[in-house]
């Protein structure tokens, strides 16, 4: 597995490209036939970094989860499950990117307020097994993280985003990965321009003209809004 880290704006993007050998997809499969399905998750080690709820990967049946475990506004893990392990090829390159932000939403007290977290922290990248369990892909077995990515200080900037949290809808933008295959981004609707942060997490299109956010499918593309 490789991993790496592009700084865009106030934005902190993570990604992850993940290879399996034969030996390896035999494990995953006969997890699989458990109902377990694997996971790869990112999770901020000392409240520096918060997800934005925006991902892409080209996983098959690439499911999204973010947690806000310590109830303080930041969400400071965020996975994404292949539901469809099935789909898996030895030897092909699958990517998983994340969206982080050191603007999170403090909600201690009415009404709730921006925060800018400024300081040096750390980011872990661990591999996990989930079950579907409450609605939702939840990682079982925990392993210690295989990588440790850190965020240097940076200062505030001088202006606030408007909102960091959406209009409470969902939207899921098809494409082609980074290695050309299917892939999908997904995140909070009513933030920001969703194909602009799809382009930065690596969501591609089989041509510019293809770009854009379509009501409806296009020749490449297809975005979907889901009222939460």
């Amino acid at each position: 597995m490789r991993s790496g880290v592009r700084v865009i704006g106030d934005a902190w993007y993570v990604f992850v490209t993940i290879r399996w050998d034969e030996a390896g997809l035999r494990a995953l499969r006969r997890y699989a036939a458990d109902g377990l399905r694997y996971t790869q998750e990112v999770n901020d080690l000392n409240g520096r970094l918060s997800a934005t709820g925006f991902w892409m990967s080209d996983l098959p049946g690439a499911r999204f989860d973010r947690d806000d475990d310590e109830g303080d506004g930041r969400w400071e893990e965020a996975e994404v499950t292949s539901a469809d392990p099935a789909r898996l090829r030895a030897g092909t390159d699958y990517t998983v990117g994340i969206q982080l932000s050191r603007w999170w939403e403090d909600c201690s007290s009415d009404p709730c307020r921006l925060r800018w977290s400024f300081r040096s922290g750390r980011v872990a990248l661990l591999s996990q097994l989930s079950r579907f369990f409450l609605g939702e892909w939840q990682a079982i077995r925990y392993t210690l993280p295989w990588a440790v990515l850190r965020s240097p200080p940076q200062p505030r900037p001088p202006r606030a985003p408007a909102r960091i949290g959406g209009n409470g809808g969902t939207f899921r933008l098809a494409g082609l990965g980074p290695s050309g295959a299917p892939a999908v981004c997904g995140g909070p609707a009513g933030m920001a321009d969703p194909v602009a942060i799809c382009r930065a997490l690596g969501l591609g299109w089989h041509h510019p003209g293809a770009v854009g956010a379509s009501a409806g499918r296009g020749p490449a593309n297809q975005l979907l809004w889901t009222p939460r």
